[in-house]
């Protein structure tokens, strides 16, 4: 409900009752509030109360339209996105779906492009409040990968995750016996 100086105005179906202590711009047959009007106090009052809101608060219709708008704080983007999905989500990247997967494996939230306005889309990323999944590839581990697992021969395989902290030894080549070596090359023999 909105009101206007205590007198009920319109029902706007929120959780949240909003008080505006001034007259309120009414549409012309006097029935509701300008719709820019009502976004922009629902704006107001998500940027000052998205700490009290829970899960089911954050996905209504008017915390996704306060979300989207491009005056939304980046402390009321991150509260929204850590109710909505969580602390550890990353955003899904179609072209790798190995990532997607151990991140899902490790417990990530993957949030895909549906799941959000393209205005909360742009808010989430300008607050860096959610990440492509492919930045968190080096940090992800498959939980099947036993390459640096004790006893593992691809120790010093330059594309392990890990380096190793073996010190480096110096490898010899060896070469096979020969029964006929060459005659040492002289000054007075022309090479050809």
């Amino acid at each position: 409900m909105l009101y206007e100086m205590g007198i009920p105005v319109v029902e706007t179906g929120d959780k949240l009752h909003y008080e505006i202590g001034q007259k309120v711009p009414l549409t012309l047959d006097r029935e509701n509030v300008l719709p820019a009007f009502l976004a922009q106090v629902r704006l107001a009052v998500f940027n000052r109360t998205h700490g009290m809101l829970n899960a089911e608060d954050v996905n209504s219709e008017w915390a996704e339209s306060a979300v989207s708008s491009p005056e939304c704080s980046a402390s009321a983007v991150q509260s929204y996105l850590n109710k909505r999905f969580g602390e550890k989500r990353v955003s899904f990247d179609p072209s790798d779906t190995e990532a997607n997967k151990i991140a899902t494996s490790q417990g990530y939230t993957i949030v895909h492009g549906g799941m959000m306005s393209a205005g909360a889309w742009k808010n989430a990323r300008s607050a860096g409040a959610i990440s492509p999944v492919i930045r968190f590839r080096a940090n992800l581990r498959d939980p099947l990968d036993l390459r640096d697992a004790p006893g593992s021969r691809d120790r010093d395989d330059p594309f392990c995750r890990k380096p190793s902290t073996a010190p480096a030894r110096a490898r010899v080549p060896s070469c096979p016996p020969h029964d006929d070596p060459l005659p040492p090359a002289s000054a007075s023999t022309p090479l050809r």
